[in-house]
């Protein structure tokens, strides 16, 4: 029975057609443009995704942004715990996700994860620091609870502290740098789970969504001494960086009557590596992409409270070498309204 079983396997087998269950290349483009609208319009960088000194230019997907990517293709976690012993109080957490497809139910993919408190950052701690016999002069307490930065100079510089003796006296200790390690590795069981936990879901949204090429994973979890010591090799000379202009007419005029700042510009700008106008001049790609931000930002402002946004100003427009047009609303210069100088119909 087991023969003739395996048999109809491997005859179904034969018969199927893998290119009849593949994408074709229309849908695969549109998923790709999904995560890139949904990096560019709702992730924001230090949250959802990051770039690591010294470790290339290809962002870090973040927890946060799995759990977006998750979201937007509604895709289900569903987690799988292995636990092992490693002696001496120590345990390793392996965690295997599975996304399942909330529409569906269908498998979509599965990444896998883990963690122990044998990894330096848990297993280690900074040693006491060593008491000296000076006491802690009394101005440094004055210093201290003003704010000021010299409070740390009276004890010494970087690395000294204050510290109680056994006689109840406060006197100036000093960091050795020596690590020891934790007599209660129990007290990381829990993070250690949560940190394999997150880079499961982190591997599995990103080969379920086929978006390694957009995103790389884990790097924020290597040692910190790598992270300084490849930064060291790989960080090129620092360049003179140019601050984002407020030289485009028509957008920084809404966003200062509706904000009273630039403040919001220039976050724009920044998320977007734009510095002038001239960075997406001939680009109308990067042209919708800015409008798009910005109308975001002008929605959020209008819900925080009325404001007038058409001034009835005439403005420069730089697609006319600085001709005086009319505020309008144009996709080129800007601005508010029709432009009758551009003829566009197609407004953002």
């Amino acid at each position: 029975m087991e023969e003739q079983n395996r048999e109809v396997q491997i005859m179904k087998a034969e018969v199927m057609n893998l290119e009849d269950y593949a994408m074709g290349p229309e849908s695969i483009i549109k998923q790709v443009a999904i995560i890139q609208t949904v990096m560019n319009r709702v992730m924001q960088k230090d949250q959802h995704y990051g770039i690591i000194p010294g470790c290339g230019d290809k962002p870090t997907l973040l927890k946060p942004g799995a759990e977006k990517l998750t979201m937007t293709f509604r895709l289900a976690p569903k987690f799988h715990v292995t636990e092992r012993d490693l002696g001496k109080g120590h345990r390793e957490y392996e965690v295997k996700t599975e996304l399942i497809s909330i529409v569906t139910g269908g498998f979509i993919g599965e990444g896998l994860g883990s963690c122990s408190t044998m990894e330096s950052k848990y297993r280690f701690r900074n040693a006491e620091p060593e008491l000296t016999d000076k006491p802690v002069p009394k101005k440094y307490w004055d210093l201290r609870k003003a704010g000021k930065a010299e409070a740390q100079k009276m004890l010494g510089g970087k690395g000294f502290v204050p510290k109680k003796n056994d006689a109840g006296q406060w006197v100036i200790a000093k960091h050795t740098g020596e690590r020891v390690e934790h007599d209660n590795p129990a007290d990381y069981y829990n993070t250690c789970l949560k940190i394999a936990k997150k880079r499961s879901i982190v591997d599995a949204t990103l080969t379920a969504t086929a978006a390694s090429d957009i995103f790389t994973q884990d790097i924020e979890d290597l040692p910190q001494d790598f992270l300084n010591q490849n930064s060291a090799q790989k960080q090129p000379e620092p360049k003179e960086t140019k601050k984002p202009t407020m030289d485009f007419p028509g957008v920084r005029s809404e966003l200062k009557l509706l904000s009273g700042s630039g403040k919001a510009w220039n976050t724009i700008l920044s998320s977007m590596n734009i510095t002038s106008y001239a960075d997406i001049k001939n680009d109308a790609k990067k042209k919708k992409q800015l409008w798009d931000r910005v109308n975001i930002e002008l929605n959020k402002l209008k819900k925080a409270g009325p404001a007038t946004i058409h001034t009835g100003k005439d403005i420069p427009c730089p697609e006319l070498d600085g001709k005086m047009v009319a505020e309008v609303d144009c996709d080129i210069c800007y601005t508010k309204g029709d432009c009758p100088n551009h003829a566009m119909t197609e407004n953002p």
